[in-house]
């Protein structure tokens, strides 16, 4: 059946991307027919008020690189406002311990890259939400980065105040994802709320001369990611709106790693699904450090693409192992339980699980068996 083939598919996959040692690569196939299913569906993004869905697409592609390069050297030698270098943390092939470096474009040659990708008018502080777009040219190559944004309050609501992008570099797979963009972001509204305990954003660092302005953060997120690109987040419909970022092409851990009570709402934590399943990561100790949770749902991105669509952890439906959640399905309750090992997805009998429920109360098995599942009185 169709289950049949998709835990076969899964384990073929499994088995292939191990190296020779019979080490477990962390780096997967990116390729669009290996990632398709892990995707954010538009109905989900609709369901989750991802900003923007139907937004157009920019007439023609943007070289946002080549336009930033344009403006600043198009800028009179004498304009204060030209793009400095900026140390953050972060990690380089030769030294690990490294700071890494990222130019700050300008806040001209920000305002060309917004106004050639937005897709809105702006608002009354002049911020536009932009789209990702391509770029000329033949390159079909697709990348994966992890993207987290922390958040200040406003009279407004939230406010972007810091932005971290990461993705695996190619020559070191088996290193922690790079960080290759880390800004913090100068609201124009009022702070009312720094959120510290949670967004590790103070008053000092705002006031910075290193802080940008929103534009800024969006053509350094432009320059990296294009449409076909995918950004992986959790809870990711939070940080494209504070970034106002529309982009297609998204995977979002908290949609992926399904809560016991995902039908009332409910969605797992971060903290608690790398504590889980990246080996006991402990993250958010103290406050978020937004490449830190950047890194971890990139990983658990590549974790779910190794493990099968159907992998969930040790998440049980109905939250104790039972099945008595309203609304629940047998086929989720299935692969909630995981008998599987990493390396193949039979139990160590050799025998392939499954579930099977017995009731008393008919109804009550109609109204679980959902989907694929079938209910038997």
């Amino acid at each position: 059946d169709d289950d049949d083939d998709d835990e076969a598919a899964a384990a073929a996959s499994t088995r292939e991307n191990k190296s020779s040692s019979g080490e477990q690569k962390p780096c997967v196939d990116v390729s669009a027919a290996s990632l398709d299913e892990f995707l954010v569906t538009a109905d989900e993004m609709r369901a989750n008020e991802y900003p923007r869905v139907d937004a157009p697409r920019p007439s023609t592609p943007v070289d946002v690189a080549r336009l930033l390069v344009a403006t600043e050297e198009s800028l009179q030698e004498d304009d204060d406002d030209v793009g400095v270098p900026v140390a953050r943390g972060g990690r380089s092939d030769q030294n690990p311990d490294a700071t890494t470096t990222t130019t700050i474009p300008s806040a001209a040659a920000a305002a060309r890259v917004v106004e050639a990708c937005a897709v809105s008018a702006p608002d009354a502080e002049g911020e536009r939400f932009v789209r990702t777009t391509e770029r000329e040219g033949d390159d079909t190559s697709r990348r994966v980065f992890g993207l987290d944004c922390e958040m200040v309050r406003s009279a407004s609501g939230a406010e972007l105040a810091r932005c971290t992008l990461v993705v695996h570099d190619d020559a070191a797979p088996k290193q922690p994802a790079r960080v290759v963009v880390d800004v913090v972001v100068r609201p124009r509204r009022a702070v009312t709320d720094h959120c510290t305990p949670w967004s590790g954003v103070d008053a000092r660092m705002l006031a910075a001369s290193t802080a940008v302005r929103l534009e800024q953060a969006q053509a350094l997120v432009l320059c990296h990611v294009r449409a076909r690109d995918v950004l992986v987040g959790h809870s990711l419909e939070n940080d494209l709106r504070a970034l106002k970022l529309v982009h297609a092409t998204c995977a979002d851990t908290a949609l992926l790693f399904r809560h016991c009570k995902a039908h009332l709402g409910h969605k797992r934590s971060l903290k608690a699904l790398a504590k889980e399943l990246l080996d006991g990561r402990d993250i958010q100790r103290a406050a978020h450090d937004s490449a830190e949770d950047a890194r971890a749902a990139l990983d658990l991105f590549t974790l779910k693409l190794r493990r099968g669509r159907g992998f969930n952890g040790s998440h049980r439906v109905g939250g104790s192992g039972d099945l008595s959640d309203e609304g629940a399905s047998l086929l989720e309750a299935a692969a909630a339980l995981d008998f599987r090992g990493d390396d193949d997805d039979t139990s160590s009998s050799g025998v392939r699980c499954r579930v099977v429920a017995i009731a008393r109360d008919t109804r009550w098995l109609r109204r679980v068996a959902r989907g694929a599942a079938s209910a038997v009185a």
